[in-house]
């Protein structure tokens, strides 16, 4: 955990994570910080994922933002035919 958070810290996010009692909880990030994570993190996956781990993150990862973006834009065009 420590790695992550100091890799996140690097690329200019502040983000916190503690616990109470028996959840961890975590500071919210903002649009811009969501962002520059969506785009720089990858990058940084060889700092705290073991080696066998980070060509498949990363491939997930893709993935997982592009599906993202074909929801919004389904969402987006469902919220304009209703107009």
């Amino acid at each position: 955990m420590s790695e992550f958070l100091k890799t996140v810290r690097s690329l200019g996010v502040s983000l916190n994570v503690y616990k109470v009692g028996d959840k961890w909880e975590w500071t919210s990030l903002l649009g811009g910080e969501k962002r520059l994570l969506l785009n720089k993190l990858p990058e940084s996956f060889e700092r705290f994922l073991p080696p066998s781990r980070v060509e498949t993150t990363r491939n997930l990862w893709t993935v997982s933002i592009i599906i993202i973006i074909i929801i919004i834009i389904i969402i987006i065009t469902l919220f304009m035919c209703q107009l």
